[in-house]
C-alpha cells in the first residue's frame, strides 16, 4: 500500500443496549418445509436414503403428505418436506485476504492464515489492531472481520438435495461486516452474538457486540435483516440499525454519513487525519479505513 493513503471514511450512530442473554427464534426451521416435485423413479424410500439425515425420515414425510404407498408417488406431485429432515453435508470457505495481526484457530491449531488457506466449520479467526481477514464463501459472499475481533464459523453447510448452502458465524467480539449473494432455500445466512441473530437470504449488513456491555447492534446497508433477541423480533431495512439486548429488540434510522472537510486531500503524513463536520443528532461517529477502493477490506 503506497504512503498515499486512497481512503474514504463512512460513519454512523453507534446503537446502543442493555446487558441480556438471548434465545434466536430467527433461524429456527421446525416448521419449515421445501416443495419437491416428484420426477420419474423417485420414491419416498429414495428420496430419504439420497438427501436425508435417516433413511427411516420417509416416514414422516409420508405421514404429513398423507402419501399412502412410499414406493409408488405420482409423476409432478409436490411434496413438502420438512427442512429439518434434510441432510447438509460440510461446505467449506477460503481466506481472500488479510493485512496485520490475523490468526486462524482451526482443528487445534493456531497461527497466521495464509491466503486461499481452506476454511472449515467451528474456525475462529482473530484480528489485531491495525487488521483484518476477508473471508470468502463458497457461493460468492464474503466476510470481512476488522481490527480487535473475533468471529467463529459457526456453520458451513450445503444441503445435498438442491446445492444450497447454509453459512453462519457468532461474532464472540468486536465486528463482522457481510455481503451476501441471495441465496436458494433452503440455504441461508447469519450472524449471531452472545445477545442477537442476524438472518438473511441476500444483503450487506454489519453486526457488532461490545463484550463489557453486552451490547450488540445490527446496521443495514442494502435489502433487509431479521434479528431476534429472545422472543423479540425486528426487520430491518436499508439505512435502519437494530440494538439487541436483554431478549428485546428495538429498532432505528441510522443517521447518514456526517460530511468530511476536505475529503479528497492527499494523506501523507504517518496519521490520517479528517475534519468530520458535526452531525445535528449523532453521539458518536464510526470511522472505517480501508486498503481497496471497494471498501471490502478495511482494517482500522
Amino acid at each position: 500500500m503506497s504512503n498515499n493513503w486512497a481512503s474514504v471514511l463512512a460513519a454512523a450512530v453507534l446503537l446502543s443496549a442493555a446487558p441480556a442473554a438471548a434465545q434466536s427464534t430467527v433461524s429456527s426451521r421446525q416448521a419449515e418445509t421445501l416443495d419437491y416435485v416428484v420426477r420419474p423413479g423417485d420414491t419416498l424410500i429414495d428420496l430419504a436414503s439420497a438427501y436425508m439425515n435417516r433413511p427411516l425420515d420417509y416416514r414422516r414425510v409420508q405421514r404429513e403428505n398423507r402419501v399412502a404407498n412410499p414406493r409408488r408417488l405420482s409423476i409432478g406431485r409436490t411434496l413438502a418436506l420438512p427442512v429439518d429432515l434434510l441432510r447438509a453435508d460440510p461446505d467449506e470457505a477460503r481466506i481472500a485476504g488479510f493485512r496485520g495481526a490475523v490468526s486462524l484457530n482451526q482443528d487445534g491449531v493456531s497461527g497466521a492464515p495464509t491466503s486461499g488457506q481452506i476454511v472449515r466449520e467451528s474456525a475462529v479467526l482473530s484480528t489485531g489492531a491495525n487488521a483484518f481477514v476477508r473471508l470468502a464463501l463458497s457461493d460468492g459472499s464474503h466476510v470481512v472481520v476488522p481490527s480487535n475481533s473475533r468471529v467463529r464459523v459457526s456453520r458451513l453447510r450445503r444441503y445435498a438435495i438442491n446445492g444450497a448452502v447454509d453459512h453462519a458465524l457468532t461474532v464472540e467480539t468486536g465486528r463482522a461486516e457481510s455481503r451476501v449473494t441471495p441465496r436458494t432455500r433452503p440455504g441461508g445466512f447469519a450472524i449471531r452474538t452472545p445477545v442477537s441473530v442476524s438472518a438473511v437470504r441476500g444483503t450487506d449488513f454489519r453486526v457488532s457486540f461490545d463484550e463489557a456491555s453486552e451490547r450488540s447492534a445490527t446496521e443495514v446497508l442494502e435489502g433487509a435483516v431479521a434479528v431476534a433477541s429472545g422472543e423479540d423480533e425486528a426487520l430491518a431495512a436499508a439505512d435502519q440499525g437494530v440494538s439487541a439486548a436483554a431478549g428485546a429488540v428495538r429498532l432505528l434510522p441510522l443517521l447518514p454519513a456526517p460530511a468530511l472537510a476536505r475529503p479528497d486531500a492527499p494523506q501523507t503524513q504517518p496519521q490520517v487525519v479528517f475534519e468530520v463536520q458535526p452531525l445535528p443528532g449523532a453521539e458518536r461517529y464510526r470511522g472505517r479505513i480501508a486498503q481497496d477502493a471497494g471498501m471490502i477490506e478495511s482494517f482500522a
